[in-house]
């Protein structure tokens, strides 16, 4: 084999290495996986794309990672850095009754949430309503 088929080979073993590794640490995966954590990092996904789009609100679903069929709970708290009505590093808290529970603290600044929202539900996604003002995402409604 030459060297250079071997420098590929090699490069490209180590590019699945790290691909396989991210994955693993991410909110889907075997490590980083609990259902705040996913939570967190949908909302705030969510909220980017918002940011980016010319809308100024935006309604989104939520699946917990083993269904909807079964009982869900979910908080967002206030966010304790406020100033001038946005309140950033909300914390997510989602009980599920299957797969795991957890809390999420990855919204940054991505999401601006100014009161405490939580809700309750048998079976069915969670609805999340996010308005854009001025260049911030609030959540504004969790159904």
């Amino acid at each position: 084999m030459h060297k250079s088929a071997k420098s590929a080979f090699l490069f490209i073993g180590l590019l699945l290495a790290a691909a396989a590794a991210f994955y693993i640490f991410s909110p889907d995966g075997v490590v980083g996986y609990d259902e705040g954590t996913r939570l967190a990092a949908f909302t705030a996904r969510s909220a980017g794309e918002l940011l980016e789009s010319n809308d100024s609100s935006a309604t989104v679903f939520y699946t917990p990672k083993y269904g909807d069929d079964q009982s869900i709970s979910v908080e967002f708290t206030k966010g304790p850095n406020c100033s001038g009505g946005d309140c950033f590093s909300s914390t997510v808290v989602v009980h599920v009754e299957k797969g795991k529970s957890g809390a999420g603290y990855a919204l940054g600044r991505a999401v601006s949430v100014a009161r405490d929202f939580s809700v309750h539900k048998s079976h069915g996604p969670i609805r999340i309503d996010l308005s854009k003002q001025s260049g911030v995402v609030q959540l504004v409604g969790l159904e």
